[in-house]
């Protein structure tokens, strides 16, 4: 009884480890596929305006929840020409930086637009109450502010 248990635990364990090995083999091929497109995807960035190749990357990143990997980077092989290599390294510095510069894009999109309705909202305010511009109006802002809260220090020292 003992034996034939040992005997199902063994073939249990070679079956576990056959499936093992086909989904590491399976996710290899999953990787090697993404990683050719991902070359042409860099490829076409390369030859994009720097914006728009940063917004491409950016977008990517969100969208897998992950870094866009570093690629042009390998270290010159013996049957590579000292051209082929430049070209190839000077790739990787123009692709490192549109990496580089994904990081945040997407968050200072987010805080160009807020700033940009912040300064048409203080226009529209300095219109309504009669200003020449929006300085004199945030110069007034700051008198209004500043003297609130120096007449609530005296009212404090007032008080004590």
């Amino acid at each position: 009884m003992k034996r034939i248990r040992s005997q199902n635990k063994a073939r249990q364990n070679v079956k576990r480890s056959k499936q093992k090995e086909l989904k590491m083999a399976e996710k290899v091929a999953a990787e090697m596929a993404e990683m050719t497109e991902l070359y042409e995807l860099a490829e076409e960035l390369l030859e994009l305006p720097l914006p728009a190749a940063i917004d491409v990357v950016a977008t990517w990143q969100r969208d897998k929840r992950r870094p866009f990997p570093a690629l042009f980077n390998e270290p010159r092989g013996d049957h590579e020409t000292i051209q082929a290599h430049s070209a190839r390294r000077e790739k990787a510095r123009k692709f490192g930086l549109i990496r580089l510069m994904a990081v945040d894009y997407i968050k200072n999109v987010g805080n160009r637009r807020r700033k940009a309705d912040f300064n048409d909202n203080e226009a529209k305010d300095a219109v309504a109450l009669g200003f020449g511009n929006v300085d004199a109006y945030r110069k007034h802002k700051k008198h209004v502010k500043l003297t609130a809260k120096m007449e609530k220090v005296v009212a404090d020292r007032a008080a004590a």
